[in-house]
């Protein structure tokens, strides 16, 4: 399942809109220059599945991400419960931080969190002075 939250004022964090499907999410984040898809694998994949595998089962969509968007490189990365590591991986997610290009994520099983400041996102469901 995915959800948004979407801040409608960013100096009270009790304002917000919950958006779970996908068509609204891509709307709201289009807004922000946030491209939102959802990908079926060509293959059944499982969380202890090698990136080789995991990789192999979403190719066609990775690569037409790639040739669309300019990217080179794939990786996978995946924090088990059981990982040695699990908290130095995880650390390097967790302090805010930006990029100076574009990047995509994509999750096969778990979750994630994504902050976003976009200055001026707005959804047809929030006040037009709406921010994030």
């Amino acid at each position: 399942m995915t959800m948004l939250r979407h801040y409608v004022d960013a100096t009270d964090p009790k304002r917000f809109v919950e958006h779970r499907d996908p068509e609204a999410i891509a709307r709201v984040l289009a807004i922000a220059n946030v491209k939102f898809e959802r990908w079926a694998a060509a293959q059944p994949v499982s969380a202890n599945d090698s990136a080789e595998t995991v990789i192999s089962a979403y190719a066609t969509e990775i690569e037409r991400l790639k040739a669309e968007r300019g990217f080179a490189t794939c990786d996978v990365i995946a924090v088990m419960p059981d990982n040695p590591k699990k908290g130095e991986l995880r650390s390097k997610f967790l302090e805010e931080h930006t990029h100076s290009e574009d990047e995509a994520r994509f999750f096969v099983h778990g979750s994630g969190l994504f902050t976003i400041h976009s200055g001026g996102l707005c959804s047809p469901c929030a006040p037009r002075r709406a921010t994030s």
